[in-house]
């Protein structure tokens, strides 16, 4: 073989492939979210130090992007709960700067201004979520913790004032989640909030051997449930407790998390919540502030083997494409994530594993639950912050690890997924100690970013990568579901809702991928109380920011 003809068979090679570009890229420190969860861990294993982790992304200052509130817990000293002093660290606000001049010279996305926004709540946190509770159009914070929890009054300019004691709701126990919605149709925001477990803080059980090193935080069957509470909005940021009237009273069932959703089309909203260890509960509204326990019928209870599982994250979404809202719940590890698909006339079946997720999802423990299009391809992807709750898991099954590297799942078929790998992900090499996942378009590019909270670590923040733009659409009542149709007829369903993932708040917005020559034709707005409009506005060229809001005869019109 001549010299001449190998270099000549070698100019002729294709060329090497480019690698992949990742779908994100890590900002945490660049955008100035510098937030450590602090779970104030000790040696006696109090089960509430390996819960938290938990962010709520919302417009905190009405200036039309996005800001985060961040939930801080520790200590919990040996002995008994006692209020944090004001030189440790409390909850913090940190407010958005997208399109200002505090962007200028390459200035953090973030500035902390905690300290003066009187967000900083100083009791143990768990979860959090925002939302207008008086009317006046300004969002207020909900802080669920494990003694007293807080309610801060937005006075704008991402200003609060605590507001809990004057409000009626009342409760020194344990609670984890909270849901902000509309129970009534009434126009306003009612609370619901979610009870864990009774747990012991001066005399906490021991568990695991009792050798130095090996006491391990304690199964939930070692505790008691508590009930969940509805809270009633009158008007005022007062409130009244509707956990009898409504009809969940009687129901403790060790809840980390709760969703609401139109899930029948009858134009109100259900809720499910998520049981540790026991039985999920399906709550159909029957109207007049009502709920009927439709758990058995509907199949969300248990698992497609008719298993209950330890349930903490929740979200809900058309995943495949059927014009209807499926269920997907976290769960402990040897149990798998689930996916409940909606089959109509409130029947659910378990299709997790059809989906592709329950092989992958079988080995963490799930807690953090996103359904977004992160690539903006017309179909939601699926991404879970995974990590055990057990801190020295390591000592018991070589097989298991605290720190869990999270899973991405790609929708790469119709209702069908794959997880990404570090090429597309590069943090699924790193192991975490997961607990909330937060999506929501964070500067204003149009494109989904992440969040991930973690237990005594680091918040990380992710930056979407994509090329791709949306139609984001903000403004809509909570439970509206939008049918957008496309100019190829393609159709999508999306809820306009602040996703819960796992004790916290995704942001309050619908993305409407529009990938290549799409163009998004129509917006129908499936209302609360059963009424749809066609939303008129001009379809725009790309990536594009739609505010909505209610004129004088109730109907949607474009904020101009």
């Amino acid at each position: 073989m001549s010299l001449a003809w190998l270099a000549l068979a070698l100019a002729q090679q294709p060329a090497p492939a480019a690698a992949p570009k990742p779908w994100f890229r890590e900002v945490t420190a660049e955008w100035g979210l510098e937030f450590r969860h602090w779970n104030g861990a000790t040696s006696d294993k109090h089960l509430p130090e390996t819960m938290g982790g938990a962010a709520v992304i919302f417009d905190a200052d009405a200036d039309g992007d996005h800001d985060v509130y961040c939930v801080q817990s520790g200590p919990l000293p040996i002995g008994a709960l006692v209020a944090r002093t004001r030189d440790l660290p409390g909850n913090q606000l940190f407010v958005s700067s997208v399109a200002g001049p505090a962007r200028a010279g390459g200035a953090a996305l973030f500035r902390d201004v905690s300290a003066a926004s009187g967000a900083d709540d100083r009791g143990y946190g768990q979860g959090a979520a925002a939302g207008d509770l008086d009317g006046d159009g300004l969002p207020e914070l909900y802080v669920a913790n494990l003694g007293p929890d807080a309610l801060l009054k937005n006075l704008g300019g991402a200003k609060f004032e605590e507001r809990i004691g004057a409000s009626g709701i009342a409760g020194t126990h344990w609670k984890s989640a909270v849901l902000l919605f509309d129970l009534e149709n009434d126009g306003d925001l009612d609370v619901w909030v979610c009870g864990y477990l009774k747990a012991d803080l001066a005399a906490p059980p021991y568990c695991g051997r009792r050798e130095p090193g090996m006491r391990m935080y304690c199964h939930p069957d070692q505790y008691p449930p508590e009930q969940d509470r509805l809270w009633r909005n009158d008007g005022g940021l007062k409130f009244s407790d509707a956990t009898a009237s409504a009809g969940i009273d009687g129901h403790p069932g060790k809840a980390l998390g709760a969703i609401a959703g139109d899930w029948d089309g009858d134009g109100d909203l259900d809720v499910y919540v998520a049981h540790d260890s026991v039985e999920n509960k399906y709550w159909l509204n029957a109207g007049g502030g009502r709920f009927e326990d439709r758990t058995a019928r509907s199949g969300t209870g248990v698992d497609g083997s008719g298993s209950t599982e330890a349930s903490m994250g929740v979200a809900s979404g058309d995943y495949d494409g059927d014009l209807d809202l499926d269920l997907v719940v976290t769960n402990f590890d040897e149990e798998s994530d689930t996916l409940y698909r909606n089959d109509g006339n409130g029947l659910y079946a378990d299709a997790t594993l059809r989906a592709g997720i329950e092989g992958p999802s079988r080995g963490p423990v799930g807690f953090g639950i996103v359904w977004e299009d992160f690539d903006l391809d017309l179909d939601l992807d699926l991404f879970v912050a995974n990590g055990h709750i057990i801190d020295n898991i390591e000592k018991y099954q070589d097989s298991k690890t605290y720190r869990q590297q999270p899973n991405f799942f790609e929708q790469h078929a119709r209702g069908r997924y794959r997880v990404l790998g570090p090429e597309l992900f590069p943090l699924a090499r790193e192991p975490l100690a997961g607990r909330g996942a937060y999506a929501g378009d964070l500067d204003g590019d149009g494109r989904p970013d992440l969040l991930i909270l973690q237990c005594g670590d680091r918040l990380r923040a992710l930056r979407n990568e994509g090329t791709s733009g949306a139609l984001v659409v903000r403004g809509l009542a909570r439970g509206t579901q939008v049918v957008a149709t496309y100019a190829s007829g393609k159709q999508v369903l999306r809820e306009a809702t602040a996703q819960p993932s796992y004790y916290g708040q995704c942001a309050e917005e619908l993305v409407l991928a529009v990938p290549g020559e799409e163009r998004v034709k129509s917006l129908e707005l499936r209302l609360l109380g059963g009424a749809r409009q066609t939303l008129g506005f001009e379809p725009p060229q790309g990536a594009a920011h739609l505010r909505v809001v209610r004129d004088a005869k109730g109907t949607y019109v474009v904020a101009r």
